[in-house]
């Protein structure tokens, strides 16, 4: 969880932890309607 991998829509380096947590927004934030899309995290 504390490996640091890169966001893909963000760019940006983070731990699976905190990509945990921005999916989890992003996800609330398409079911609110306040984003067209749900960009999934895939690993590998």
């Amino acid at each position: 969880m504390d490996q640091l991998v890169t966001h893909p829509v963000f760019g940006y380096r983070v731990s699976y932890r905190r990509v945990l947590e921005v999916q989890a927004r992003r996800f609330g934030r398409y079911l609110l309607g306040e984003l067209p899309s749900y960009p999934e995290f895939r690993t590998r």
